[in-house]
């Protein structure tokens, strides 16, 4: 269902289809796409819980800096980040147990 993510790693397609508009009975929000990665499922991790909001700044930071396409500028304040949704699918180009990884940053529309 969510194969068409795995696309978003090849720069012209993302360019294509951001942002990502999501809409639920109650809500819409709009999903800048901060950062794409490809990852091995086999040893990479989900981080759902942060301390402060400091640790949820410099995870997000991080992972957007290690992704295979980063998409924050440079000085981008990450602290103003206050909800991030990472949408993932299955790819299997390289390890055969691959996952594609877009970290998005939320804003509610109104």
């Amino acid at each position: 269902m969510f194969s068409k993510l795995g696309g978003f790693i090849d720069v012209a397609y993302l360019d294509e289809h951001t942002p990502i508009q999501i809409q639920t009975p109650t809500e819409k929000a709009s999903l800048t796409v901060l950062a794409v990665d490809r990852v091995n499922a086999n040893r990479e991790t989900a981080r759902l819980e942060f301390d402060t909001a400091s640790d949820h700044a410099t995870w997000l930071a991080s992972v957007t800096a290690a992704s295979d396409r980063n998409l924050s500028s440079a000085g981008f304040d990450f602290g103003s980040v206050e909800n991030v949704v990472t949408l993932c699918t299955c790819s299997y180009s390289t390890w055969g147990n691959e996952r594609t990884l877009l970290y998005c940053k939320i804003e509610m529309v109104p």
